[in-house]
This record gives C-alpha cells, structure tokens and sequence, in this order.
C-alpha cells in the first residue's frame, strides 16, 4: 500500500511538472506568433508592395510640368519595374537634390553607380531609383527636357 501511495505521488508531481512545461511552452508560441504578426503588418508593408507599385508612393517632383508612371514588365535586358515619365525646366541635379532631401526621410540610401561614373541612385532593400534622361514626342507636344526616374528591384 505504501508503494502504490508513493507511486501516485510520484506520478501526480510529474505530471505536475509536464502541465507547467506545456503551459510555458503555449504561452512562448503564442507570444512568438503574435510577435511575428506585428512585424509582418506594420514594420515591413514596403517590401511587400510589388515593385510595380512603388512609383506610386514616390514624392511628385513639383515642378514637373508631366508625370507620367508606366508599368515596366521584365525581360531580358532587365527586372520588372516602372518609370516615372516626367518634364521639367529644371537641370537634372535640382531634380537630384529635391530627392536627396525627401527620399533618405523614408529610408532610402543615396549610393554612386561604379557603372555610370559614379551617377548617383537610391536604394532601399532590393529596390533602386534611376535618374534617366531621354526624349521623345508626341504629337500634342515636342520637348528635349525629358526625363525619367527608373525604379528596380535587384536580380540574383
């Protein structure tokens, strides 16, 4: 009788220590997913904005007289994408410093191309903005200022 007695006690403190083991295990997986939501909702809503998009929450140079956004698709010379098709009297480096000062507020990095003699561009991630320069004409109007921004995400 004494053995039985002693066996359920044994028992009785082990699946003591079983029930706080799968409590705290519960509560570290519930914290941990509730972790993982919050970064997924809020912190990284950029990098799950197709590229495509993201000309869309690019500033409006304001003295751009056109401002076009074209959807870029990927081919072989390059990544899927979008331009900023746009028009200003002002000389490229204006354009440049306008977002010099806005865009490094919303965590884009200036870098230097070590491919175009050290022309600048932004970088946030995987994604890139070009300064191009290109000209075309339509038929309502025919103008040698224009311009575009190219907007990129890195391919491996």
């Amino acid at each position: 009788m004494k053995l039985l007695r002693h066996s359920v006690i044994s028992y009785t403190k082990t699946m003591k220590k079983k029930f706080y083991f799968l409590a705290l295990l519960v509560i570290l997986i519930t914290i941990g997913i509730i972790i993982l939501i919050v970064s997924l909702s809020s912190k990284n809503f950029f990098y799950r904005v197709p590229v495509e998009r993201i000309a869309y929450l690019i500033e409006k140079y304001p003295n751009a007289t056109i401002w076009d956004i074209e959807k870029r698709e990927a081919t072989i010379k390059g990544p899927s994408g979008s331009w900023i098709n746009y028009s200003t009297g002002d000389s490229e480096q204006e354009v440049i410093n306008f977002y010099k000062e806005r865009l490094p507020k919303e965590d884009w990095v200036i870098k230097q191309s070590p491919y175009q003699n050290g022309k600048i561009y932004f970088s946030k991630g995987l994604r890139n903005i070009y300064f191009e320069n290109f000209c075309t004409s339509k038929e309502s109007e025919i103008t040698t200022a224009c311009r575009r921004l190219l907007i990129t995400q890195k391919s491996f």
